[in-house]
């Protein structure tokens, strides 16, 4: 393991450093952190903390497994994020099932982005 002063914590394979988590510091506080490398940043998340409470149904007294948070907080951030999102904000003006289908049209086009991906073997 290498610790580098960008806050990733690398592991070497072969010739190649790939980030696997972060020193944050030299300190992450107690918890299950969802750690996310972009291409020119990263983001970490509390899971029992924020994301549990963030995506609960109901009156559900347990955790959705962790992967599905993760995998639920990933999609919110594509969404979120999303030029056809952005600009459907921006318009000001628009009704929920307006709003809606964009969500679901995003949803779909992420999920065909990674079957897509998995399929070509790249990340």
């Amino acid at each position: 393991m290498k610790a580098c002063p960008d806050d990733n914590v690398y592991y070497k394979d072969g010739n190649k450093y790939i980030p696997f988590g972060l020193s944050y510091h030299n300190y992450l506080p107690d918890g299950i952190w969802y750690v996310r490398h972009y291409d020119h940043s990263y983001g970490h998340t509390n899971v029992d903390h924020y994301l549990s409470g963030l995506y609960k149904v109901g009156d559900a007294s347990e955790y959705i497994d962790i992967p599905k948070l993760c995998s639920m907080h990933s999609y919110t951030e594509y969404v979120m994020a999303s030029p056809e999102f952005r600009e459907l904000m921006d318009k000001g003006t628009y009704s929920f099932r307006e709003l809606t289908a964009k969500i679901v049209a995003l949803v779909v086009k992420l999920n065909q982005t990674l079957k897509d991906k998995k399929e070509n073997g790249t990340r």
